[in-house]
């Protein structure tokens, strides 16, 4: 069987096999005026005065701010297959073409994980900020012989949030880029599928992506697919 390349450069090899891993106030001037106003109007015989009701009516300015305000959006994850196109196309192609004996499902190849393997590679500072994760969803595609990407999306707090750039600015090992005004991080340790891992970062916000075996094209396409989920995410 010949060689077949992906979109990201992976090779798939003859004979390989896939690794796989695990009521409400009313408008102004429909309140009904105080007791004591309506008490004094039938004493003198005249009517309250339009400007008392309308300070006993909330203002239109205050009844939209009272409408508009509570809880943020939750933020919406797409599932694996959604989450990062590019991958998931890669992995299409892999299970469609595999050489192994027997066959290779999208669902073997495509799976939701844990964060063993992120804890496994990540630094003190990461790992400190996964600790204390507001909610995390992780993936992992594989399209070919030893070809495995895993992604997480995570939300932080502020303070979470803050503690880790701060520790990733100050660590001279790794390099920051921009894609479209999305702080990117990148740096490789040991260990991994291969000899090193390249694990790369990116922000919108409060949610962190980490990406293990990745680069800045794959991190790109979840951060597209992410903005496109949640209206306004990344524009602060």
């Amino acid at each position: 069987m010949g060689i077949r390349k992906n979109r990201y450069g992976g090779v798939f090899v003859a004979a390989a096999l896939v690794l796989a891993l695990a009521g409400c106030a009313g408008g102004p001037g429909s309140a009904d005026p105080p007791a004591g106003q309506a008490d004094a109007g039938a004493a003198t015989g005249q009517e309250p005065s339009s400007s008392d009701a309308e300070e006993t009516a909330p203002s239109e300015v205050e009844a939209v701010e009272t409408e508009s305000s509570g809880e943020p959006e939750p933020l919406v994850v797409p599932g694996c297959e959604q989450l990062n196109p590019g991958l998931y196309q890669a992995a299409e192609d892999w299970v469609e073409n595999y050489p192994g004996h027997g066959e290779l499902t999208i669902e073997e190849s495509v799976t939701e994980v844990d964060t063993e393997v992120f804890y496994n590679l990540a630094g003190p500072v990461a790992s400190s900020a996964m600790d204390d994760a507001q909610s995390v969803h992780g993936c992992s595609w594989g399209y070919g012989w030893e070809f495995v990407t895993w992604q997480w999306v995570v939300e932080l707090d502020d303070e979470g949030l803050h503690a880790l750039i701060n520790g990733l600015r100050g660590d001279d090992g790794l390099t920051e880029t921009s894609l479209n005004g999305v702080p990117v991080f990148e740096y490789e340790v040991p260990g991994g599928v291969h000899d090193t891992a390249t694990i790369v970062y990116a922000f919108l916000d409060n949610v962190w992506i980490a990406l293990v075996h990745g680069s800045d094209e794959m991190i790109a396409d979840t951060i597209e697919t992410l903005m496109a989920a949640n209206p306004g995410l990344g524009a602060s």
